[in-house]
């Protein structure tokens, strides 16, 4: 289940392109920023997919990288990175935001067929799709 999560998230933010991977670039070549986002789930009530991937935006759209200076060019570049006094971290950059919804589809006795947002975890057991 772990790793289904984590290839769901991926895809949402790093496949989907939602995170502009070239802002994370200190020297071409050389040096970037690695951003690393952990989900913890202490307990779920169905529809964890979604909780995940809200509480994955909101802690990546909280997240400051701090301002560098970079002295040289290429192979001989050197990084600094500065202080909050000395200048503003900068917001990791977005081309969008992913959001997720889920629906649950579900079929009474009398073949009618009902549809349900954010399902819980009883309505996820007896759910079509």
């Amino acid at each position: 289940a772990a790793n289904e999560m984590m290839r769901l998230l991926e895809r949402a933010f790093r496949k989907s392109q939602a995170i502009d991977i070239e802002a994370l670039c200190v020297v071409a070549g050389k040096k970037v920023w690695s951003v690393r986002c952990d989900v913890v789930v202490l307990d779920h009530r169905g529809n964890i997919t979604d909780a995940a991937i809200l509480a994955s935006l909101a802690a990546l759209r909280h997240l400051d990288l701090p301002s560098v200076s970079v002295h040289g060019i290429g192979e001989d570049a050197t990084v600094q990175v500065l202080s909050r006094e000395q200048a503003e971290p900068q917001p990791l950059i977005f081309h969008h935001l992913p959001l997720s919804v889920s629906f649950g589809l579900f079929q009474s006795a009398e073949g009618m067929l009902h549809r349900a947002v954010d399902p819980t975890d009883r309505e996820e057991l007896v759910m079509l799709g």
